[in-house]
């Protein structure tokens, strides 16, 4: 009986669904850069217009056999022992790199938003689970979505996580398809809710319930079901948190050509589970510079390490607390009460 190799971790159950999602959204992307490119160059002037190079060469519609098999087999070598060495002589990724020695994909994939998109197909898992939110009359809570992130989850379900007729619209646009989800999601400023945005998705619950389409719902953590919900009635999902598993998922789009990098070498360089649960969108942005995965964990390292060590600042009070409930009302008279008594206006 061979013994169980602990460098090589299983895949999570959601792999598989958020591998294909990714895919999905990969191909969405790089047609969105060929359009905008295309509009570009009818737009730029008449001798540049009319040059004969191709902007960004065109992926075939199928993924190539030895990709899609490489892909299933992270540990194959797939070049000559020679090419091989040199490649990890020259600091580049072979497990990466197609027969031309490249490794960095042509389209650059936006990784904040291919982070929040592996997290949400995780927390559904399966097509299936996504399609039994798809039944006439369901009520769908998505919690432990950063609010950073609240503007691009109607761009992800619809290019990469609904099937194939199905569309997600905003509850404030009125459109009557067959196949609609509709969307009620908090309207963000400044990186924060304000109140009276609290108080918009409250409406946009009401208006989203007033027909049998399926609602679903983006609600910060700290909000508790709004007055027409109840929990039973209600299936709530929560985005796990980030983790070597996703950054290897994320890396496998980002930094290579073949769908696969040297997880060995980038896991062991990652910071732990639990520092990457405080990663930070500009932090993650930082290190997916770096050129290759291996690379990216050791600066993602570097850049966690630094901020542990450098003291916190300090931060002023909050001047508004946001919220809808009996318990917000009371906490905000509190607030202003102990204000008043510090002001010296009443006892």
């Amino acid at each position: 009986m061979s013994q169980l190799d602990l460098s090589k971790p299983p895949r999570p159950d959601w792999w598989q669904f958020a591998e294909d999602c990714a895919r999905r959204y990969h191909l969405y992307y790089h047609e969105l850069q060929l359009a905008r490119r295309k509009t570009l160059k009818e737009d730029a002037p008449d001798d540049i217009a009319g040059a004969e190079e191709p902007l960004v060469s065109t992926p075939p519609e199928q993924p190539h056999s030895l990709l899609h098999h490489l892909s299933e087999h992270p540990d194959a070598r797939h070049l000559p022992q020679d090419l091989w060495e040199a490649l990890e002589q020259e600091g580049a990724d072979p497990y990466a790199c197609d027969d031309t020695g490249r490794w960095l994909p042509d389209t650059d994939l936006p990784a904040d938003k291919l982070l929040l998109l592996l997290r949400i197909a995780a927390a559904f898992g399966s097509q299936a689970a996504v399609e039994a939110q798809l039944a006439r009359g369901a009520v769908l809570i998505l919690r432990n979505i950063a609010v950073t992130g609240f503007s691009s989850v109607e761009n992800l379900l619809n290019n990469a996580l609904l099937p194939p007729g199905w569309q997600a619209y905003d509850s404030r646009r009125q459109v009557q398809l067959p196949q609609r989800v509709t969307l009620a999601v908090p309207s963000v400023r400044d990186d924060e809710i304000e109140q009276r945005h609290f108080d918009e998705l409250q409406d946009l619950i009401i208006k989203g319930l007033a027909h049998s389409q399926p609602l679903w719902i983006c609600l910060p953590d700290e909000m508790a079901l709004p007055a027409p919900l109840v929990a039973e009635h209600c299936h709530q999902l929560a985005l796990p948190q980030v983790d070597a598993d996703f950054l290897i998922a994320l890396l496998r789009q980002t930094h290579s050509r073949t769908g696969r990098i040297d997880e060995a070498a980038a896991r062991a360089a990652l910071p732990p589970n639990g520092q990457l649960q405080e990663l930070s969108t500009a932090a993650l942005s930082f290190a997916l510079r770096a050129p290759t995965a291996k690379k990216m964990a050791q600066r993602l390292s570097q850049a966690l390490a630094a901020a542990a060590a450098s003291p916190p600042e300090a931060h002023a009070p909050r001047e508004e607390i946001t919220g809808i409930g009996r318990s917000y009302d009371t906490a905000r008279q509190l607030v202003a009460d102990l204000r008043l008594w510090a002001e010296g206006e009443v006892a």
